[in-house]
């Protein structure tokens, strides 16, 4: 019987993919569509993914317009990689995901993610201050799984 696990995608340019089980994690940057595809592929085969979230993705004010739109190209080939693999997803807006799983200690903006998934997952590799999406796509993994196990 294959494991449990749920999957969480932060789709922006420097976003990525998690994969939480009951023995670790997986992560996958996002590198474009076709390294993604093959990547959820796998896991689907391996794992019995139960829920995967991905984060709701908006224009920001002042955020200029092709950033916006290779913010919304992200986004769209995700869904679209989901949607090939025939995979059901729920979307979930960041103050969502981020309730209960960001603390005050664990600072703000950017960093209060990397913080919190380093408290939290432990062993992921988070070193790098640009292991941001990763850092986001493991919390919205587990907040998949609090949903799910509700």
């Amino acid at each position: 019987m294959k494991q449990k696990a749920f999957i969480g995608i932060d789709p922006g340019q420097t976003g990525a993919a998690a994969l939480i089980h009951a023995e670790g994690e997986h992560l996958h940057d996002w590198q474009g569509i076709a390294p993604a595809s093959s990547t959820i592929q796998g896991w689907r085969m391996e794992y019995n993914v139960c829920m995967v979230a991905i984060e709701m993705v908006h224009a920001m004010p002042k955020q200029g317009v092709t950033s916006t739109f290779n913010f919304g190209v992200n986004f769209g080939m995700w869904q679209g990689v989901l949607a090939t693999l025939q995979m059901a997803y729920a979307f979930v807006r960041p103050q969502e995901w981020r309730k209960g799983l960001i603390t005050r200690s664990d600072g703000q903006g950017k960093e209060a993610g990397l913080n919190a998934a380093r408290r939290l997952f432990p062993d992921a590799e988070l070193h790098l201050k640009k292991h941001s999406g990763r850092a986001d796509a493991l919390l919205i993994a587990l907040w998949a799984k609090s949903k799910y196990e509700f």
